[in-house]
């Protein structure tokens, strides 16, 4: 958002780390940038943030500051606890163009009056920003960006895939939706000739979607004069019928893996899109596992599983629980309860949402069900703190109910889920960066890791605070 807009004209500061701002720095931020010039703070979140400290800060910022516009953006805005003047629903970048337009008197813009009476603007449908054959980020030296940090860039946007349980907008992409050819060098190159920074995300919901793609971008990366390492969401019945794409994605720097797994009960794997035969696709991992680790790369792969799904049993669920904890051992391997959302002004609610009762669900009062053991495993399900009300179903199967689901999850991270698993492949750029050991170190089990706590990450953001606070606009 901020290259977009900072290469359309506006000049645009970045805050990083906004939940550990304290309201006085960031009242002292905004009185040393606010001028008459200023027209609108944004909040932008893929997911929902909140804090009492942000929620103060708005406050006193809109009787401060009356004229600039508060923007609230993310995939669902709208039902964010942040209370702001506008908010933006899906990529924003060509619907906050649109919306400077408006607020600056030169044109208007089209919204909508959301579901908490907010004032809505639907941007994947009425201001789409993909596809964006020009994606890239750019980095200003007030960015302050680290050697060591991990930055997040985007070969694309969109999933060809339609799983029955996801919420995410953009689904059932046919064609090869990627940036241009040679971005992707130019801004890795710069970004290492600037700052040394050598650790990418790439955000995409399927990176491994094409071939043709992963081979497009990894002549970019063969041109570098560094070897990056790239961690991102890889479809794992895509990688193990596709070993042609190994050598491409090593080549890509593409060796930190993430994939959504979901289930090996073969009935449910079945009802949410997941058609691979469950001992192909878990035979096929160990096989990625071991060609990857055999070539050199520093292979991590975390696992995705949901609880709850269709068909899914306790017997079924604990089969695949097993599985993993014997051969998956120091990689990653989280668990959430099925999230059945219920109508909230989402852009696209999930197919089983939306008819929950053809794949065995039934909706179900809070209080017709034994509440959970412990309040914790409720709120992994439906209690987040950024979102403004429920937004979630409480459900029922002929197998059990999202409370015991929720149980079964609280359970799982309670037992010996530390003995047998490392940390996810999204941490290890931070852990990395917060302790200056090196990935290899990092390669094992959270009980055995050299540990790293909040002041090892808190003093690089205390850092960063200070550095912002104390940079000087140039006249």
């Amino acid at each position: 958002m901020a290259t977009y807009l900072r290469e359309n004209g506006w000049d645009i500061e970045v805050l990083d780390y906004l939940l550990y701002w304290s309201i006085d720095e960031l009242k002292e931020f905004s009185k040393s940038r606010v001028t008459s010039d200023t027209i609108f703070l944004g909040i932008g979140a893929t997911f929902p943030i909140w804090s009492p400290t942000i929620q103060d800060f708005l406050i006193w910022f809109k009787t401060t500051y009356p004229t600039v516009s508060i923007v609230i953006g993310g995939q669902i805005a709208n039902a964010y606890k942040l209370e702001g003047d506008w908010y933006i629903d899906g990529y924003g970048e060509r619907a906050m163009i649109e919306l400077l337009k408006h607020l600056t008197g030169n044109g208007k813009v089209k919204w909508q009056f959301g579901t908490l009476g907010r004032k809505v603007i639907k941007a994947n449908l009425d201001y789409p920003s993909f596809p964006m054959p020009n994606l890239y980020i750019k980095y200003e030296d007030r960015d302050f960006i680290l050697e060591g940090e991990t930055l997040t860039t985007e070969l694309g946007r969109g999933c060809i895939f339609e799983c029955s349980f996801c919420n995410f907008p953009i689904l059932g992409v046919k064609t090869d939706h990627s940036r241009h050819s040679g971005t992707l060098y130019n801004e890795m190159q710069e970004n290492y000739d600037r700052f040394g920074v050598t650790k990418y995300v790439f955000a995409d919901s399927t990176i491994n979607d094409y071939t043709e793609k992963l081979e497009k971008f990894a002549k970019d990366v063969s041109r570098l004069s560094f070897k990056p390492r790239v961690t991102g969401f890889c479809r794992a019945d895509l990688l193990v019928s596709r070993p042609q794409d190994w050598d491409i994605m090593i080549e890509l720097g593409l060796v930190n893996h993430h994939y959504g797994v979901e289930t090996t009960n073969p009935q449910s794997a079945k009802s949410i899109g997941k058609g691979m035969k469950p001992e192909r696709l878990l035979n096929g991992l160990l096989d990625v596992q071991k060609y990857f680790k055999d070539a050199g790369a520093p292979y991590r792969a975390d696992i995705t599983l949901i609880a709850g799904l269709p068909y899914e049993t306790r017997e079924s669920l604990d089969f695949t629980v097993k599985w993993f904890k014997e051969n998956w051992v120091g990689h990653g391997v989280t668990l959430t309860p099925l999230y059945i959302a219920k109508d909230n002004g989402m852009d696209n609610l999930s197919h089983i949402a939306v008819d929950f009762r053809k794949f065995g669900y039934r909706e179900t009062s809070e209080d017709t069900i034994v509440q959970t053991k412990d309040k914790l495993s409720w709120s992994m399900y439906n209690g987040i703190d950024g979102m403004v009300d429920t937004t979630a179903m409480s459900w029922e199967t002929d197998y059990w109910n999202v409370y015991e689901v929720s149980d079964y999850v609280y359970e799982y991270y309670q037992g010996d889920y530390k003995d047998k698993f490392g940390p996810s492949v999204w941490a290890m750029g931070q852990l990395e960066l917060a302790s200056g050991k090196p990935f290899s170190d990092f390669d094992n089990v959270w009980n055995k890791i050299h540990p790293v706590g909040e002041s090892d990450f808190y003093k690089i953001i205390r850092e960063y605070i200070d550095k912002k606070l104390n940079w000087a606009i140039p006249k």
